[in-house]
């Protein structure tokens, strides 16, 4: 048997990539395969070759790169599988206990008394090539297929995206700066205090105090994030995407609508320079901004970093090159400060600016608490939310409190710097997307709460104090529409207010809960 005939490492090796990918498709091109894909196929030859240098044996060489590749690149996914076991999570030290366990399994495959034990390693490697070939056809199916639907999506995208007619006047020089804030999941005063014992009332005075106008009976148009965006930047709703995605799984289109978005391109041609602040939502890290501004110059990609952060190296990488930015506790603090402090510095770039961060807080997972000391959690770094989340309620009460109020004083520190160095006075808008999870289900509608998950924080700062245009229930949907009416004559009319469920398999088949989202849940 030739060295090449004992292609299973690679397989495994490629099967590492596309199954990374497989999980976040919806947030990561097709493109991002092709470099960390390549980079394993080669360091998997290299160690398959040395292999065969030093045991002199095709089919032993091939094992041990399998191994390798194994304990390497998917200990990561097996620490995940088995931290969803409570029983497992309560074990001090368990993710170093669970690092040892594996490197025993995996290596005692590779001892010289097991090797010698497989009388005829020439039907092994045959084994081993079938096994990696079947394991990897759906992937490699689903793959062919997301990239297809991908391409077909963006087609219909490009084709059928709503163009506003919007009445576009010359710009000036006096066009205020626009800042629009998304603060993940942060629900109304009303609700917090409701359902979570929450006292939000120093954050809304404070905004009073310096002249936003408190939007208090506010509510999201949709509960979840890519939707919840999609249309407050394009200002429309999005029921037409049904007749095209109704049965799709695929969030494409919602990322292609924030990336496209109208608001975007209407402010572009008013002489404004989009500025977009890194968020940990890969969908809303929209890089081809004209100014893009993220904590870190990795060389690696969004699928990249998943490899390394699923990989036996994730500690040894935290520890040693901090500035790597895995996808962890860590990192999501990072994150956190600098998106503050680049929205008080983005008030130095010159020129009209609208500048749009989607900051992951207070949503889960809970990194900092009310005083900003760093919250660590024993479990994988993970962004779960509502039926989904890693913990029980006591938790999730406890940590969205303590994030919330340190929220709560970085975006008072931040509007202070914000009012105070702005030449011109500007536009802010501080806009929760849609509000906690904690009683919401993302697959059955009867089990959600609307009150609480669609009612959110939504408080504007116009240069002139003048609200009138404002409603005490506005939406998302509308709040550009008002902006865009009220300071460049855009002559749009306000929509109806309509909120919408989804499921997060169906996220294109919408259930008009209009007329519920006020009514009082029971809470066990």
């Amino acid at each position: 048997m030739k060295l090449r005939e004992a292609f299973h490492p690679y397989l495994f090796a490629i099967y590492a990539v596309i199954g990374v990918f497989q999980i976040n498709a919806n947030d990561i091109p097709p493109s991002q395969i092709i470099r960390p894909m390549l980079t394993l196929i080669a360091i998997t030859a290299v160690v398959n070759y040395l292999g065969f240098i030093y045991f002199k044996n095709i089919h032993r060489a091939a094992l041990i790169t399998s191994l390798l590749i194994f304990w390497g690149l998917y200990f990561g996914h097996v620490y995940r599988f088995a931290s969803n076991f409570q029983v497992f999570e309560n074990i001090p030290g368990h993710r170093t206990i669970a690092l040892v366990l594996w490197t025993i399994i995996i290596g005692s495959f590779a001892l010289p008394g097991v090797w010698r034990a497989f009388k005829n390693p020439s039907l092994l490697t045959k084994s081993l090539n079938v096994t990696s070939a079947a394991v990897l056809i759906i992937p490699v199916v689903v793959l062919s297929l997301v990239v297809r639907e991908t391409a077909i999506q963006k087609t219909i995208m490009e084709q059928s995206q709503s163009q506003l007619d919007i009445k576009i006047s010359p710009g000036s020089s006096n066009d205020p700066d626009i800042y629009y804030i998304i603060v993940d999941a942060y629900g109304r005063q009303d609700t917090l205090s409701k359902y979570y014992d929450c006292d939000n009332s120093a954050l809304v005075n404070y905004l009073d105090s310096k002249g936003f106008y408190v939007a208090k009976n506010s509510q999201s148009n949709y509960m979840m994030t890519h939707l919840s965006l999609a249309s407050s930047l394009n200002f429309e709703y999005l029921n037409d995407l049904e007749n095209h995605f109704e049965n799709s799984a695929n969030r494409g289109p919602y990322s292609y609508m924030i990336d496209h978005n109208s608001l975007r391109d209407y402010l572009s041609v008013k002489g404004y320079q989009f500025v977009n602040i890194e968020s940990i939502a890969m969908f809303a890290r929209l890089r081809d901004a004209d100014i893009y501004l993220s904590p870190s110059s990795s060389p690696f990609n969004e699928l990249e970093l998943l490899l390394l952060t699923t990989s036996v190296a994730d500690k040894f990488i935290e520890t040693l090159f901090p500035e790597v930015p895995l996808l962890n506790y860590e990192t999501h603090r990072r994150l956190l400060k600098f998106q503050f402090d680049a929205l008080a510095n983005s008030v130095d770039i010159e020129g009209k600016k609208f500048v749009f961060t989607h900051i992951w807080a207070p949503h889960p997972p809970f990194v900092f608490d009310e005083n900003g000391n760093p919250i660590d959690s024993n479990r994988p770094y993970s962004g779960n939310d509502s039926n989904a989340f890693w913990g029980g309620n006591e938790e999730y009460i406890s940590g969205y409190i303590g994030e919330t109020t340190y929220i709560n004083a970085q975006i008072r520190n931040t509007v202070n710097v914000i009012l105070e160095r702005s030449k011109t006075p500007p536009i802010i808008i501080i806009q929760g997307d849609h509000g906690p999870g904690l009683y919401t289900s993302f697959i059955n509608v009867e089990e959600t709460c609307f009150e609480d998950r669609f009612s959110i924080l939504n408080a504007y700062y116009f240069p002139d104090g003048d609200y009138s245009d404002l409603s005490a229930d506005i939406t998302p949907v509308n709040s550009f529409r008002a902006v865009l009416n009220k300071y460049f004559d855009a002559s749009l009319e306000q929509l109806e207010n309509k909120y919408y469920y989804v499921t997060w398999l169906q996220p294109y088949q919408y259930v008009d809960v209009t007329g519920k989202t006020n009514q009082q849940c029971d809470i066990p």
